[in-house]
């Protein structure tokens, strides 16, 4: 019988052990050390994907601007109207270059003003009768209208009377209106406060007028009021007549959904002189006036008969 002896696995005590594992905890910090001090920048990147996510590619997007809604933009400034109509009012027109002229603002001014008789309508009262239209998606909406104007002019100086759909006479209180007659009233007063007799007077209001030189037929002037609003003007260079007034109010989106500002232009057309005065007056009352939003026709007025200071003068025209 043969006996095998087996040498007993000695282990190396505890103290050996714990020396051993701190060495080899020592070399890993040192070789991390080294990586992070060769290549601090890589180190810092590694380390931030937890601030914009698991992805360590992500790019974390800038704080995008709040889009301001059409409605809260046109609340911000606001005008009070002879009726207590509250309409909302901007700036913001494209910038034009200003154009070195020969011809002063003064001279400029005052051409306008012997084109539209204003010396002789100051004195005068006048009457009109006529139809707005007011187009809606429903379809367009007509209203009888008759105008009273003073001869101080202004927004105090004038009384508007309209024949609503329904066969009532509007009683002047804002709210007995239809919306329709308050798209029509917003029109015709649009027309007033920022007509021939607001340009004419920019200078008494220290307004800054910039002359934008030429267009086709027309010549550009741009007013801009103290408070910041703007109103661009175009004169005829032949007749020096106001054929087009536009200015900014609001936003809204176009086709592809981009908010783009509203700009709304005032045309006139179809002058008609009664006793060598031309219309549009003082402030201007063409026989048609069209206001469009971008192009789009909104309402427009017809005026069938004006007549100034009829009491005195009993001079009328009718189409």
């Amino acid at each position: 019988m043969t006996i095998t002896w087996r040498r007993k696995k000695r282990f190396a005590p505890w103290p050996v052990c714990f020396y051993r594992a701190t060495c080899a905890a020592s070399l890993v910090i040192f070789v991390l050390s080294i990586c992070f001090i060769s290549n601090p920048a890589k180190a810092q990147k590694q380390s931030t994907p937890d601030q914009v996510g698991s992805n360590p590619k992500a790019v974390q997007k800038p704080a995008e601007k709040p889009v301001e809604k059409p409605d809260e933009k046109v609340a911000k400034q606001q005008r009070r109207t002879p009726l207590g109509t509250q309409v909302p009012v901007d700036s913001g027109l494209p910038t034009l270059r200003a154009t070195a002229s020969a011809e002063l603002v003064s001279a400029l001014l005052q051409r306008t003003g012997d084109a539209h008789s204003s010396q002789q309508l100051s004195s005068m009262n006048m009457v009109a009768e006529g139809r707005v239209t007011v187009y809606t998606a429903s379809g367009p909406t007509a209203l009888d209208v008759t105008l009273l104007r003073g001869s101080g002019g202004g927004e105090q100086g004038q009384r508007i009377f309209f024949k609503q759909a329904d066969g009532k006479i509007w009683d002047g209180k804002g709210d007995h209106l239809t919306p329709e007659g308050r798209r029509a009233l917003e029109f015709l007063e649009t027309q007033n406060a920022r007509g021939v007799r607001q340009f004419l007077e920019s200078p008494k209001r220290a307004a800054t007028i910039t002359d934008n030189g030429s267009s086709g037929s027309s010549r550009i002037v741009t007013v801009q009021e103290k408070d910041g609003i703007a109103t661009r003007y175009y004169l005829d260079r032949t007749t020096s007549r106001m054929t087009q007034f536009e200015f900014v109010r609001g936003q809204s989106r176009d086709k592809d959904g981009l908010i783009i500002p509203n700009v709304h232009s005032y045309a006139f057309s179809e002058f008609r002189s009664a006793d060598g005065i031309a219309t549009p007056l003082m402030p201007f009352l063409p026989f048609k006036v069209e206001h469009s939003i971008n192009g789009v026709t909104r309402e427009e007025v017809q005026w069938s008969m004006v007549q100034y200071n009829p009491a005195a003068r009993n001079t009328a025209v009718r189409r």
